[in-house]
């Protein structure tokens, strides 16, 4: 009788695969397949699961289940290979008005420093925690680029930066975005003139 065991003696991983060749062995059982053939067909499959993608073959779920582990495999040992790729220590990286930074992004600097692609860096006295680097960061990388360090959080201000309205008056940013109501301000349009709009 062919149980995980027997497979997991024959150097099968533990995990899905089994549990899906073990469905196979169920199929073949009730087809009266000797054990030797399903074993065999078992290794096959292992062995050659594009062979078996076929929908309307048995072995069909444990073929994707192969590649399925394979394709894990691999991405364990890419994130393996980035793991040991990361330096132990930062480079370094000119950090301006760092009294005047959230400690957090200067360790999200230092952590972008220690990637292997990491060439060069800086932070400027604005910065503050973004999503990979801090925004008012940059970081230079060799051949490659990293989308969060590009940059996903744009035209982002502090509460105090003030906007001139057309009542003459600037207000803190962070006042106007709790209005309720529109309010007037000078705008620029997309060939350089300014304009009196609409803001909410």
């Amino acid at each position: 009788m062919i149980d995980g065991n027997t497979l997991l003696d024959r150097g099968w991983p533990e995990g899905p695969m089994i549990g899906a060749a073990l469905d196979v062995v169920t199929e073949f059982v009730k087809a009266r397949l000797p054990d030797d053939h399903i074993l065999k067909v078992l290794e096959d499959v292992r062995r050659k699961p594009d062979l078996y993608d076929d929908p309307e073959h048995a072995a069909q779920p444990l073929a994707q289940a192969v590649k399925a582990h394979r394709k894990e495999q691999r991405k364990k040992k890419q994130r393996e290979a980035v793991r040991d790729a990361v330096r132990d220590e930062p480079l370094e990286a000119p950090i301006w008005g760092e009294d005047l930074i959230d400690p957090e992004a200067i360790q999200q600097l230092r952590d972008a420093m220690r990637l292997p692609a990491t060439v060069a860096g800086a932070l400027m006295p604005d910065a503050h925690i973004g999503y990979g680097i801090p925004i008012g960061g940059v970081v230079a990388l060799d051949n490659a680029v990293a989308p969060y360090m590009v940059g996903v959080d744009i035209a982002c201000f502090h509460g105090d930066t003030l906007v001139q309205t057309i009542d003459g008056h600037a207000y803190p940013i962070a006042e106007l975005a709790k209005r309720r109501e529109q309010f007037g301000v000078w705008t620029c349009t997309s060939e350089g003139k300014v304009e009196a709009g609409w803001a909410s």
